[in-house]
């Protein structure tokens, strides 16, 4: 870089490409010629300088020190951030906390080795023992004593009895998954879904998987190959494995189980579809096809039905020593009057969710004195969002100088008329409509002049 010998032991790299890479080292001279080079700094990549504050200052030492004195030197920062630097603060700390650490283990001291890792941090004060495994021989206290020469400090943790064994299985248990994660492993284990349509879905999540890695299936411990017929209810999608097994009979009862492996390590995931497992599928069938029982008559309701669920249904009606048995082929007519029946009533369900109608904001009665301003607003809802208008004795009003009509944030619909005469008394209504209905918000309005009030009472 420098075509001169430096007399200094820094220098200002310039004329560098911004975004690129480099490294530096340095080499010493003397009258009897140059060292060898010194090792390569990091690799460090040139970029626009942001930070505000200046940097760090350097070559800090302390000099005559007295008995309750010290003089602090230093040197200014290299850099000095987007301005000079004007001032410096000076920190102190206590330096005698702790120079050593001694580690205690039921009285007697221990040693970093193949067991245990220490760390000791003087600048946070912080103090670390890491263990690889936790034994039964690891019961008891563990004491960590800091020594500076004068005075020791002392901090102690129990682990003895339910305390200890809770940490040791928790222990285990995190050891285990680090070992399981590091090969093809379960992000989310076997379980199951019902769709829409009530089609059973097993599914789950992998991890760390690579092409090499196999992917077995397996019912009631037999491998589903791929020449088997349920093999084509198996799908692969991104990190997501799936078996549809469709309409559910007792016939799809049993164990699936899910393989991973490869030279890394393997994993398994099952789901029992048997008893508690198969009941806790069909309750959730159970939340979209509902039975029940009104009076002497039973039914049976579909939410949401679609051509998927045309086809037969049985009921079985046993008292404990006979049996009945009802058939209904759900299909032909019967379905479509049915699904007829359903659409008009999802249609009107959805109108009225969805009408235009004004929910608030407006009385009965105004009654308001002549020569003041009168200002109502009325909340309006609708999907989609509803057409406003004002109307007086069933004429539509316009915006102008008397009347002023806004409709904001599609929910407010306002009226405003300054100085009411009782030319402006009568009927009004604040009307929206939209493609699911039309309604109206009615009120009366009554202009009184006081003057005239009180000529009729006297007359009165």
């Amino acid at each position: 870089m420098n075509e001169r010998a430096l007399t200094t032991t820094s220098y200002k790299a310039e004329n560098l490409k911004e975004n690129l890479f480099y490294q530096f080292r340095v080499r010493a001279m003397n009258m009897a010629g140059v060292s060898k080079p010194s090792a390569p700094s990091k690799a460090l990549e040139c970029k626009e300088w942001t930070i505000t504050v200046p940097g760090a200052p350097v070559g800090l030492y302390v000099l005559e020190v007295r008995d309750t004195s010290a003089v602090v030197l230093w040197e200014p920062p290299v850099f000095d951030g987007r301005s000079s630097v004007n001032g410096y603060y000076l920190d102190i700390k206590d330096a005698s906390v702790g120079e050593e650490v001694e580690y205690v283990f039921n009285d007697a001291i221990i040693e970093e080795g193949k067991k245990y890792t220490m760390k000791f941090d003087k600048s946070t004060g912080i103090i670390e023992m890491f263990m690889d495994s936790l034994e039964v021989t690891d019961e008891g206290t563990f004491t960590f004593n800091l020594v500076d020469g004068k005075a020791k400090g002392t901090t102690s943790l129990v682990l003895i009895g339910e305390e200890f064994r809770e940490l040791q299985r928790k222990s285990e248990f995190e050891r285990a998954e680090w070992v399981r994660k590091q090969g093809p492993h379960f992000v989310e284990y076997l379980d199951f879904t019902v769709t829409e349509e009530c089609d059973v879905l097993l599914k789950c999540k992998i991890g760390n998987v690579k092409a090499e890695t196999e992917i077995i299936w397996s019912k009631d411990s037999i491998e589903i190959a791929e020449d088997d017929e349920d093999s084509k209810k198996i799908e692969r999608k991104d990190g997501e494995l799936t078996f549809n097994i469709g309409k559910i009979s007792k016939q799809d009862t049993g164990i699936y189980e899910v393989f991973l492996r490869d030279e890394r390590g393997k994993d398994k995931s099952s789901f029992s579809l048997t008893d508690a497992g198969y009941q806790a599928v069909m309750n959730e069938l159970f939340r979209r096809v509902k039975s029940g029982v009104t009076g002497e008559q039973l039914w049976l309701k579909i939410n949401e039905p679609t051509e998927k669920d045309k086809g037969k249904y049985t009921m079985d009606i046993f008292d404990g020593k006979d049996g009945v048995k009802r058939v209904l082929e759900l299909g032909g007519k019967i379905w479509e009057e049915a699904f007829e029946e359903f659409q008009r009533l999802k249609a009107a369900a959805i109108a009225e969710r969805n009408r235009a109608r004004v929910v608030g904001g407006l009385p009965d009665v105004v009654a308001i004195q002549e020569g003041k301003s009168l200002n109502l607003t009325g909340n309006v809802w609708g999907e989609p969002l509803p057409e406003v208008c004002w109307v007086k004795n069933e004429k539509e009003l316009t915006s102008d100088d008397h009347y002023k009509l806004k409709f904001e944030h599609g929910k407010f619909a306002s009226i405003t008329i300054a100085t009411v005469t009782t030319a402006d008394s009568g009927k009004y209504a604040l009307v929206v409509k939209n493609k699911y209905g039309t309604e109206a918000g009615e009120f009366t309005v009554s202009v009184y002049n006081p003057e005239e009030e009180e000529g009729k009472e006297k007359k009165d």
